[in-house]
Protein backbone atom coordinates (compact mmCIF):
# COMPACT_ATOMS: atom_id res chain seq x y z
CA UNK A 1 0.00 0.00 0.00
CA UNK A 2 1.43 3.31 -1.08
CA UNK A 3 1.72 6.15 1.40
CA UNK A 4 -0.10 9.34 0.67
CA UNK A 5 2.02 12.39 0.65
CA UNK A 6 0.71 15.67 1.97
CA UNK A 7 2.13 18.68 0.33
CA UNK A 8 2.01 22.03 2.14
CA UNK A 9 1.90 25.24 0.23
CA UNK A 10 3.67 28.18 1.70
CA UNK A 11 2.61 31.59 0.59
CA UNK A 12 5.23 34.18 0.99
CA UNK A 13 3.87 37.70 1.26
CA UNK A 14 5.88 40.60 0.21
CA UNK A 15 6.72 43.20 2.84
CA UNK A 16 4.25 45.54 1.18
CA UNK A 17 1.30 43.19 1.75
CA UNK A 18 2.44 42.48 5.27
CA UNK A 19 2.37 46.17 6.08
CA UNK A 20 -1.10 46.43 4.56
CA UNK A 21 -2.43 43.62 6.76
CA UNK A 22 -0.92 45.24 9.85
CA UNK A 23 -2.55 48.57 8.98
CA UNK A 24 -5.94 46.91 8.46
CA UNK A 25 -5.72 45.09 11.78
CA UNK A 26 -4.54 48.20 13.56
CA UNK A 27 -7.09 50.66 12.22
CA UNK A 28 -9.82 48.59 10.61
CA UNK A 29 -11.15 46.93 13.77
CA UNK A 30 -11.35 50.15 15.84
CA UNK A 31 -12.97 51.89 12.88
CA UNK A 32 -15.54 49.12 12.58
CA UNK A 33 -16.20 49.24 16.32
CA UNK A 34 -16.64 53.01 16.09
CA UNK A 35 -19.17 52.58 13.31
CA UNK A 36 -21.12 50.12 15.45
CA UNK A 37 -21.11 52.54 18.41
CA UNK A 38 -22.25 55.43 16.19
CA UNK A 39 -25.05 53.27 14.82
CA UNK A 40 -26.17 52.31 18.33
CA UNK A 41 -26.05 55.91 19.51
CA UNK A 42 -28.15 56.95 16.54
CA UNK A 43 -30.97 54.65 17.53
CA UNK A 44 -33.79 56.57 19.29
CA UNK A 45 -34.40 55.96 22.98
CA UNK A 46 -37.75 54.34 23.70
CA UNK A 47 -37.60 53.86 27.49
CA UNK A 48 -37.51 56.75 29.99
CA UNK A 49 -35.82 56.30 33.37
CA UNK A 50 -36.85 59.23 35.62
CA UNK A 51 -34.75 59.98 38.69
CA UNK A 52 -35.09 62.64 41.39
CA UNK A 53 -38.87 62.92 41.11
CA UNK A 54 -40.76 63.57 44.33
CA UNK A 55 -43.48 66.20 43.85
CA UNK A 56 -43.81 66.13 40.07
CA UNK A 57 -46.11 63.38 38.80
CA UNK A 58 -44.76 60.88 36.27
CA UNK A 59 -47.67 61.35 33.85
CA UNK A 60 -47.00 65.04 33.29
CA UNK A 61 -43.24 64.46 33.11
CA UNK A 62 -43.74 61.74 30.47
CA UNK A 63 -46.07 64.00 28.51
CA UNK A 64 -43.48 66.76 28.45
CA UNK A 65 -40.50 64.51 27.83
CA UNK A 66 -41.80 62.36 25.00
CA UNK A 67 -44.79 63.84 23.17
CA UNK A 68 -46.20 61.67 20.40
CA UNK A 69 -45.23 64.10 17.63
CA UNK A 70 -41.59 64.61 18.66
CA UNK A 71 -38.37 62.59 18.61
CA UNK A 72 -36.69 61.72 21.89
CA UNK A 73 -33.65 63.98 21.57
CA UNK A 74 -31.89 64.24 24.94
CA UNK A 75 -31.31 68.01 24.85
CA UNK A 76 -34.88 68.73 23.78
CA UNK A 77 -36.28 66.37 26.41
CA UNK A 78 -34.35 68.11 29.20
CA UNK A 79 -35.49 71.51 27.95
CA UNK A 80 -39.16 70.51 27.73
CA UNK A 81 -39.19 68.93 31.20
CA UNK A 82 -37.97 72.21 32.73
CA UNK A 83 -41.36 73.67 31.87
CA UNK A 84 -42.90 71.63 34.68
CA UNK A 85 -43.58 73.96 37.64
CA UNK A 86 -41.84 71.65 40.12
CA UNK A 87 -38.67 71.12 38.02
CA UNK A 88 -35.86 73.59 38.67
CA UNK A 89 -33.30 71.83 36.44
CA UNK A 90 -33.11 68.63 34.40
CA UNK A 91 -30.56 66.68 32.37
CA UNK A 92 -31.14 63.79 29.96
CA UNK A 93 -28.77 61.15 28.58
CA UNK A 94 -29.67 58.59 25.90
CA UNK A 95 -27.69 55.34 26.29
CA UNK A 96 -26.99 52.69 23.60
CA UNK A 97 -29.45 50.41 25.41
CA UNK A 98 -32.15 52.81 24.13
CA UNK A 99 -32.89 53.91 27.71
CA UNK A 100 -32.95 57.64 28.38
CA UNK A 101 -31.99 58.60 31.91
CA UNK A 102 -33.77 61.79 32.98
CA UNK A 103 -32.42 63.39 36.17
CA UNK A 104 -34.58 66.03 37.86
CA UNK A 105 -33.77 68.67 40.45
CA UNK A 106 -37.03 69.82 41.97
CA UNK A 107 -37.76 73.21 43.46
CA UNK A 108 -37.72 73.57 47.25
CA UNK A 109 -40.58 75.71 48.61
CA UNK A 110 -40.10 78.36 51.27
CA UNK A 111 -43.70 79.68 51.48
CA UNK A 112 -47.19 78.21 51.25
CA UNK A 113 -49.83 80.61 49.90
CA UNK A 114 -53.23 80.43 51.60
CA UNK A 115 -56.20 81.60 49.55
CA UNK A 116 -59.15 83.72 50.71
CA UNK A 117 -61.07 80.60 51.75
CA UNK A 118 -58.24 79.46 54.01
CA UNK A 119 -57.13 76.57 51.78
CA UNK A 120 -53.60 75.90 50.52
CA UNK A 121 -53.22 77.44 47.05
CA UNK A 122 -49.61 76.89 45.95
CA UNK A 123 -45.99 77.03 47.09
CA UNK A 124 -43.33 79.64 46.33
CA UNK A 125 -39.62 78.81 45.99
CA UNK A 126 -36.65 81.14 46.71
CA UNK A 127 -36.63 82.42 43.12
CA UNK A 128 -40.31 83.36 43.35
CA UNK A 129 -41.63 80.54 41.14
CA UNK A 130 -44.98 79.02 42.06
CA UNK A 131 -45.58 75.28 42.40
CA UNK A 132 -48.94 73.52 42.82
CA UNK A 133 -49.82 71.65 45.99
CA UNK A 134 -49.65 67.87 45.52
CA UNK A 135 -50.88 64.97 47.68
CA UNK A 136 -47.22 64.33 48.58
CA UNK A 137 -46.54 67.90 49.78
CA UNK A 138 -45.47 67.80 53.44
CA UNK A 139 -43.22 70.84 53.64
CA UNK A 140 -43.01 72.68 56.97
CA UNK A 141 -42.81 76.26 55.66
CA UNK A 142 -44.41 79.54 56.79
CA UNK A 143 -47.82 80.49 55.45
CA UNK A 144 -48.44 83.54 53.27
CA UNK A 145 -51.85 85.20 53.52
CA UNK A 146 -53.60 88.06 51.71
CA UNK A 147 -51.54 87.39 48.58
CA UNK A 148 -53.90 87.58 45.62
CA UNK A 149 -51.49 87.42 42.68
CA UNK A 150 -52.77 84.74 40.25
CA UNK A 151 -50.90 81.47 39.93
CA UNK A 152 -48.65 81.04 36.89
CA UNK A 153 -46.66 77.80 36.37
CA UNK A 154 -43.79 79.36 34.36
CA UNK A 155 -43.42 82.90 35.69
CA UNK A 156 -42.19 84.03 39.13
CA UNK A 157 -44.31 86.25 41.32
CA UNK A 158 -44.17 89.97 40.58
CA UNK A 159 -44.86 91.26 44.10
CA UNK A 160 -41.51 92.83 45.14
CA UNK A 161 -41.87 92.25 48.88
CA UNK A 162 -42.86 88.60 48.43
CA UNK A 163 -39.90 88.04 46.07
CA UNK A 164 -37.55 89.63 48.62
CA UNK A 165 -39.02 87.58 51.45
CA UNK A 166 -38.68 84.31 49.53
CA UNK A 167 -34.99 84.98 48.98
CA UNK A 168 -34.47 86.08 52.59
CA UNK A 169 -35.94 82.90 54.06
CA UNK A 170 -33.07 80.84 52.62
CA UNK A 171 -30.56 82.83 54.71
CA UNK A 172 -32.18 82.24 58.10
CA UNK A 173 -30.94 79.83 60.73
CA UNK A 174 -33.16 77.00 61.94
CA UNK A 175 -34.13 78.76 65.17
CA UNK A 176 -35.39 81.85 63.36
CA UNK A 177 -37.32 79.69 60.88
CA UNK A 178 -39.12 77.92 63.73
CA UNK A 179 -40.02 81.24 65.36
CA UNK A 180 -42.25 82.57 62.54
CA UNK A 181 -45.41 80.75 61.52
CA UNK A 182 -46.91 83.02 58.85
CA UNK A 183 -46.66 86.26 56.90
CA UNK A 184 -49.43 88.61 55.79
CA UNK A 185 -49.26 91.03 52.86
CA UNK A 186 -50.41 94.50 53.96
CA UNK A 187 -50.45 97.96 52.34
CA UNK A 188 -47.41 98.92 54.42
CA UNK A 189 -45.38 95.85 53.48
CA UNK A 190 -45.29 92.50 55.30
CA UNK A 191 -46.38 91.51 58.77
CA UNK A 192 -45.18 88.31 60.44
CA UNK A 193 -46.76 86.29 63.24
CA UNK A 194 -44.74 84.20 65.63
CA UNK A 195 -45.51 80.63 66.62
CA UNK A 196 -47.68 80.57 69.80
CA UNK A 197 -45.59 79.46 72.79
CA UNK A 198 -46.77 78.42 76.25
CA UNK A 199 -49.67 80.65 77.34
CA UNK A 200 -48.56 83.43 75.02
CA UNK A 201 -50.40 83.76 71.74
CA UNK A 202 -48.81 84.76 68.43
CA UNK A 203 -47.00 88.09 68.42
CA UNK A 204 -47.55 90.49 65.53
CA UNK A 205 -44.28 91.66 63.94
CA UNK A 206 -44.18 94.60 61.52
CA UNK A 207 -41.43 94.08 58.93
CA UNK A 208 -42.03 96.89 56.47
CA UNK A 209 -40.98 96.67 52.83
CA UNK A 210 -37.29 95.63 52.75
CA UNK A 211 -34.32 94.01 54.52
CA UNK A 212 -36.30 91.01 55.69
CA UNK A 213 -33.35 88.72 56.44
CA UNK A 214 -31.64 91.05 58.95
CA UNK A 215 -34.96 92.13 60.46
CA UNK A 216 -35.94 88.52 61.11
CA UNK A 217 -32.53 87.97 62.70
CA UNK A 218 -33.17 91.01 64.92
CA UNK A 219 -36.47 89.42 65.88
CA UNK A 220 -34.72 86.21 66.92
CA UNK A 221 -32.16 88.09 69.06
CA UNK A 222 -34.83 90.25 70.69
CA UNK A 223 -37.00 87.20 71.32
CA UNK A 224 -34.23 85.31 73.09
CA UNK A 225 -33.08 88.29 75.16
CA UNK A 226 -36.40 89.86 76.09
CA UNK A 227 -39.47 87.81 75.30
CA UNK A 228 -38.37 84.29 76.21
CA UNK A 229 -36.53 85.46 79.33
CA UNK A 230 -39.54 87.41 80.69
CA UNK A 231 -42.56 85.13 80.33
CA UNK A 232 -44.61 87.25 82.75
CA UNK A 233 -44.39 90.23 80.36
CA UNK A 234 -46.92 90.10 77.53
CA UNK A 235 -45.78 91.65 74.25
CA UNK A 236 -48.38 91.62 71.51
CA UNK A 237 -46.64 93.74 68.82
CA UNK A 238 -43.03 94.22 67.68
CA UNK A 239 -42.18 96.93 65.14
CA UNK A 240 -38.93 96.30 63.21
CA UNK A 241 -39.42 98.87 60.45
CA UNK A 242 -36.87 101.34 61.84
CA UNK A 243 -33.16 100.68 61.56
CA UNK A 244 -31.36 100.55 64.90
CA UNK A 245 -34.44 100.41 67.13
CA UNK A 246 -37.19 97.98 68.08
CA UNK A 247 -40.59 99.32 69.15
CA UNK A 248 -42.95 97.12 71.14
CA UNK A 249 -46.48 97.27 72.48
CA UNK A 250 -47.00 95.50 75.75
CA UNK A 251 -49.84 94.83 78.11
CA UNK A 252 -49.38 96.63 81.44
CA UNK A 253 -48.30 94.29 84.22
Amino acid sequence: MKRRRVHSIRVRLSPRYKRLIVVLLKFGMPLGLLCVVIWMLGRPCTVLDIRGMSQADSTSIMRLAMPADSAADAALVADRVRRHPWVRWSTATCYPSRVMQLSLEERIPVLLVIDAAGAPAHFIDPAGFMMPVTPRSTFDVPLLRNFDEPYHPLRPVEHPQVRTLAQALTRLDAGTERLVSEFVVTPSGLTAYTVPADSRGPVEVWLGRREYAPRLQWLRSFWDQRVASEPEQTIYMIDLRFRGQIVTREEPS
